[in-house]
Formats: C-alpha cells, structure tokens, sequence
C-alpha cells in the first residue's frame, strides 16, 4: 500500500480537481468583481505543476482556465500553504510561479493570459501576512515622496 506523504496536498488535489467543487468553493471565496467577471461552467484544469521539488512539502497548486464573459481566457492559481503558520514570502512565491505559468505558456507558442492567485492557507494562527505584492518590498516610509514616485512601478497584484 503506497504511503501519503501529504495528506493535505492529497486532500485539496483530490477534492479541488473536481470542478464542481472548485467551482463552489471559488463562489464563496473570490471577490465578487472577479466572479461577475468570469463563467465557472468553462473551468477546465490544467495539469501541470509549478512549485518547486524542494517545497512541496509545504505548498501544492493547482491550475484552472476559465474563460471571462466576453469570451477571453484567464488563470486560476490556487497556491495550497501547508505550513501551520504564515509565510511572509508566499507573495514572491506566487511570483515565481506565475512567471513559471507564463514560461510554460511561451513555450508552447500560447498567449501569455492573465492569472488571478488565491492563497488557501490552513494553519492554526491568524493569517497575518500582507496580501499584496509591494509589501513585502523594503520602503522607506520616511520618504513618503520617493515611495508615491516609486509605487507605480511597482507590481502590487493581492
């Protein structure tokens, strides 16, 4: 009998691969901008996966496309954190991984589309870590000037 090394990551795989129940459980958590924007009965998993060999032990995902009401393609990222307590990197992570998405799309000659991330995070303490992006940057808040100059620039995706 094969062993589970990650029930998690085998629980959220199992049950988020299925798109009813993803579908239902991204009507309750994505914003309502996002879902009046886009058509879940087109949600179709991709079968691929971007996060690194050496942290999946903390972190699983999964890849959705779902075509948006005017009849264009978006993602849908779900980044599963398996850790018990909120990662301050989680926003570089996604980062990474969307640029992974893109990389993968370049290489099979495929137009580089939107991806929309949602973090499903399960750990016992309060999720404190900031939801955005720019955060995670080092700014200067002495310098409200430079950081209002600089922040356009900047990617701030939430």
């Amino acid at each position: 009998m094969d062993e589970i090394t990650n029930p998690h990551d085998a629980f959220f795989k199992y049950f988020m691969s299925k798109p009813q129940i993803a579908v239902d459980f991204l009507k309750q958590h994505l914003p309502e901008p996002i879902l009046a924007m886009i058509d879940l009965s087109t949600i179709e998993e991709q079968k691929e996966s971007f996060v690194d060999e050496a942290l999946r032990q903390h972190f699983s995902d999964l890849l959705f496309r779902v075509r948006t009401k005017q009849g264009k393609f978006v993602y849908l990222y779900f980044l599963f954190e398996h850790k018990s307590y909120p990662d301050g990197n989680v926003a570089f992570q996604l980062l990474r991984y969307f640029v992974r998405i893109w990389e993968a799309a370049q290489a099979r000659n495929e137009t580089i589309l939107p991806i929309l991330g949602l973090v499903v995070y399960h750990g016992e303490s309060r999720w404190t870590v900031a939801r955005n992006f720019a955060s995670i940057l080092e700014w200067d808040k002495n310098d409200p000037e430079t950081v209002q100059r600089v922040q356009s620039y900047v990617p701030d995706f939430s």
